[in-house]
C-alpha cells in the first residue's frame, strides 16, 4: 500500500512539474502550444501508425529537451550565476544546443508528415486567399476598428489602441475567425484560427491590459458584426 501511494505521489508531482513549467517557463509554453496544433492538426492527416509515432516522438523530444534546458539554467541561475565563470555559460549553451538539435529534428519530420500530406489543403487555402473579395474584407476591418474606437470614445476609457472597453485586440481578432468561417471552407484552418483569435483575447487578460468583461465584448463584437455585415452586404463570394 505504501508503494501505491509513493508511485501515486510521484505522478503528482511530475504533473505538478508540467503544470509549473508552463506557467513560468515562456519557452515550454510556445513548445506545448504548437505540440497541440500539430497534433490536432494531424488528426486530419491520413498518416499511418508509424508515421503518428514518429511525429508524436518527436514532439516529445523537443519538450523533454526544454524541459531539461530549463532545469540545468535554473539550478545554475540559482546555486552558481554569481561566479561569473565562463564555464556557466558554455553548458548554458550546450544545454540550448539540445534543444536547438531537438527542434531541427522535429521540422524535418514535420515537413515530411505534415507538409507533404496537406499540401492539397494548403493549396486550397492560397486560392481561397487569391479570390477572395478584398475589398468587402477591407471594408468589415476598417469598420471593426471604428466601432471599437467609437465605443471607448463613449465610454471614457482607455486609449483609442489600448486598454479600455471593448478590447480592440479581441474584436480584431474575432473578426478574421468570423471571415475565416465564412469563406475559408478547410474546417482545420478555421479551427486553428478561432484558437489564435482566443490566444489573442486571453494574452489581453494575461498582460492586465483588458477585463475580462472588455475582452468577452470585444470578441462578441468582432465576430458577430463581422457576420451582419456579410449578411447585409451579400457576403463573400
Amino acid at each position: 500500500m505504501k508503494k501505491n501511494n509513493n508511485l501515486l505521489e510521484s505522478f503528482n508531482n511530475a504533473v505538478k512539474g508540467i503544470i509549473l513549467s508552463i506557467k513560468y517557463e515562456r519557452n515550454i509554453k510556445i513548445h506545448y502550444l504548437i505540440a497541440l496544433l500539430v497534433l490536432a492538426y494531424s488528426l486530419f492527416l491520413d498518416l499511418t501508425f508509424l508515421e503518428r509515432l514518429m511525429l508524436y516522438f518527436s514532439i516529445a523530444f523537443v519538450i523533454v529537451a526544454e524541459t531539461f534546458n530549463t532545469v540545468i539554467e535554473l539550478i545554475i541561475d540559482y546555486f552558481i550565476s554569481t561566479l561569473h565563470d565562463p564555464l556557466i555559460k558554455i553548458i548554458k549553451d550546450i544545454s540550448s544546443a539540445g534543444v536547438f538539435i531537438a527542434a531541427i529534428n522535429s521540422i524535418i519530420v514535420g515537413y515530411f508528415l505534415v507538409y507533404k500530406k496537406s499540401i492539397k489543403d494548403i493549396n486550397a487555402l492560397f486560392n481561397s486567399i487569391k479570390t477572395a473579395n478584398d475589398t468587402f474584407i477591407f471594408i468589415i476591418l476598417i469598420i471593426i476598428i471604428t466601432s471599437v474606437v467609437l465605443l471607448k470614445s463613449i465610454s471614457k476609457s482607455g486609449k483609442p489602441f489600448y486598454g479600455g472597453w471593448p478590447s480592440g485586440h479581441s474584436a480584431f481578432a474575432f473578426a478574421i475567425a468570423a471571415i475565416s468561417i465564412l469563406y475559408i471552407d478547410i474546417i482545420i484552418i478555421n479551427i486553428l484560427i478561432i484558437i489564435l483569435a482566443f490566444l489573442v483575447a486571453k494574452s489581453r487578460i494575461d498582460l492586465h491590459i483588458h477585463s475580462l468583461w472588455q475582452v468577452i465584448t470585444g470578441s462578441l463584437l468582432g465576430f458577430f458584426l463581422t457576420v451582419l455585415i456579410n449578411n447585409i452586404i451579400g457576403g463573400l463570394s
